[in-house]
């Protein structure tokens, strides 16, 4: 029972509250009488919304200790959830009666007051639809209108709407004024007899009323305080042990004072000897674990350390201080550099007792150790050896030994662009399009002047028909080329692409897949909306002679080509 409520308990902290309900459940199975189970499942049931569920737990809580304090918290916290205040107010009131710890008191009177501060706004929420319109209304009665410009009572109308209580304040109704503007208000009569110009009746007058004074409550006699409740007897042994625990925290106590002073000899001195005094304490072991770790004896720390935990465990310490012993463990290995150990503790103590602090230390540990992983990894030279290897299997037509040797080229340099370029040739042999393109793509990132990889991606684009995409990248390799034989070499391919292009707007039909994608790309979008564009387009449909004035143009001759490659503008 105690396994699958601590694995509740895990889950629960880590919020996983579905799993939570699930541990609980398991717990409950072996122990129907545990009231703390139901209460803590009662609790994961409202964080999961599952509020019925958490009420009926809350209730099989009071039904099995009626006394039991937190239960009637756990009801008034589900019912709050559901919006039903009136009875949350009420289980926690009902919790008070129970004689409730110093702790579970204060949650019930929260719970109390929120209950209160829901109730009373939904009264006001009520109220407010009385003000709706107010102005209005008692502008159109005849009797009311007059009122609306006396000062005073105008005054009081607008204290009245600010309050949102139409009741909230006695002194206003009295005002017979103000009671005839809420009678309007509301449909209803709320005046009495001899309302505003009538005559009362003698002896109606408040002056002719005999009044009495109420008399003031007698001073309630100020409680005594209670008297402390005897501690439960002791037997001798307990007594004894009692004493070594007291004198034993004594000297952990003067230990931490030194600490905190940096005096680290005379706190470890102290540490020692609360030691001597209570050998089944783990947490002095653990105190002087941190005077090593200060002086930098990480060793001795650790010795210390495995000590501890070794007490604990035959002594059934709190999952807490052990989990706070190997969370320090991993802190020692961390500084040893010893990172696998150290994850391997920070995992222990999670499943002793999760904490934010060992979950995050695990989480950077393992952030660290990949990130020096992939940096002792990079090796320019053995990057060659796989760059040379991956050609002898490109030049076998060995495909796929060849991605594995160009991939570790590229991981062991990362700015080997040509490993890039190579596996998207190889990619290219196996027509894998998305990959190579995504390579030649990378690799133009990391080197626009490598003239190479738009060659490659020219001839990917045309085999895929996306001659605009082939054309854009010929251009792009025109403008990068320094020497005449490669501008002269990416021209032909230019005209390549044009000619493809011309071929496939002269086939018949217009592709429409082709045109499609062509209509997505932003390059194609900016060339349609481009006003002079839409000029030269309009004039192209009567004038014949306005194509070729056009394509004098270099701007607008670049762009009428986008749209022929694309197969958007036909031409001949």
């Amino acid at each position: 029972m105690e396994g699958f409520k601590k694995a509740g308990g895990l889950a629960f902290k880590k919020k996983d509250f579905g799993e939570a309900v699930v541990q609980f459940s398991k717990a409950i199975e072996l122990d129907e009488k545990n009231v703390t189970l139901y209460g803590n499942r009662s609790v994961a049931y409202l964080k999961n919304n599952k509020i019925d569920k958490a009420i009926e737990d809350a209730e099989t809580c009071i039904k099995l200790q009626p006394e039991w304090a937190k239960g009637y918290v756990r009801k008034g916290n589900a019912l709050l959830q559901k919006e039903d205040f009136g009875e949350a107010k009420m289980a926690y009131m009902e919790g008070m009666k129970q004689n409730p710890d110093a702790n579970t008191e204060k949650q019930l009177q929260a719970g109390i007051r929120t209950a209160d501060s829901k109730l009373q706004g939904a009264m006001s929420g009520m109220f407010a639809k009385v003000f709706d319109g107010m102005w209005t209304k008692l502008a159109m009665n005849p009797e009311t209108k007059q009122y609306l410009s006396e000062p005073d009572t105008l005054a009081k109308l607008r204290q009245l709407e600010a309050s949102g209580n139409p009741f909230g304040d006695p002194n206003l109704i009295r005002d017979p004024k103000i009671s005839k503007c809420l009678s309007v208000l509301l449909g209803v009569n709320l005046q009495a007899p001899g309302g505003p110009g009538e005559e009362q009746p003698a002896g109606a007058g408040a002056q002719d009323m005999e009044t009495e004074e109420p008399s003031p409550a007698p001073a309630q006699p100020k409680q005594p305080e209670p008297e402390p409740e005897p501690e439960p007897e002791m037997n001798e042994e307990e007594q004894k042990k009692k004493q070594i625990r007291q004198k034993a925290d004594a000297e952990k106590a003067k230990g931490n004072a030194f600490y905190k002073k940096r005096k680290l000899v005379e706190a470890l001195e102290c540490y020692e000897k609360a030691i001597e005094i209570d050998p089944t304490n783990c947490m002095y072991l653990s105190n002087k674990a941190s005077v090593y770790m200060e002086q930098k004896d990480y060793k001795k720390a650790i010795a210390s350390l495995e000590e501890a935990l070794k007490i604990g465990n035959a002594q059934n310490a709190a999952y807490k201080d052990k989990a706070k012993i190997l969370t320090k463990t991993g802190k020692c290995y961390s500084k040893m550099q010893d990172y696998d150990k150290a994850c391997e503790c920070y995992e222990r103590s999670l499943t002793e007792d999760y904490s934010d602090a060992a979950d995050r230390l695990l989480r950077q540990t393992k952030e660290y150790v990949a990130k020096v992983a992939k940096k002792n990894y990079v090796d320019p030279e053995k990057s060659q050896e796989h760059m040379e290897k991956g050609r002898g299997f490109a030049k076998d037509k060995k495909w796929r030994d060849a991605i594995e040797q160009f991939t570790e080229a590229y991981k062991r340099d990362p700015k080997n662009f040509k490993a890039l370029s190579n596996r998207a040739f190889v990619y290219q042999k196996i027509m894998d399009w998305n990959n190579a393109l995504a390579d030649c793509e990378k690799c133009m990132a990391m080197a626009p002047d490598f003239l190479k990889i738009y060659t490659r991606k020219v001839r990917i684009e045309m085999f895929l028909k996306r001659y605009h995409k082939a054309l854009k990248a010929a251009n792009t390799a025109i403008e990068k080329a320094t020497e005449q034989k490669d501008k002269t070499d990416f021209m032909g391919l230019k005209r390549e692409v044009m000619m493809a292009a011309s071929m496939a707007n002269a086939s018949g039909e217009p592709d429409q897949r082709r045109l499609e994608e062509a209509q997505k790309d932003p390059d194609i979008r900016n060339i349609m909306t481009d006003p002079i564009i839409q000029q030269v387009l309009n004039q192209m449909k009567t004038d014949p002679a306005a194509t070729q004035r056009a394509l004098s143009d270099p701007s607008v001759a670049s762009k009428l080509e986008m749209l022929i490659a694309a197969g958007i503008l036909r031409t001949g």
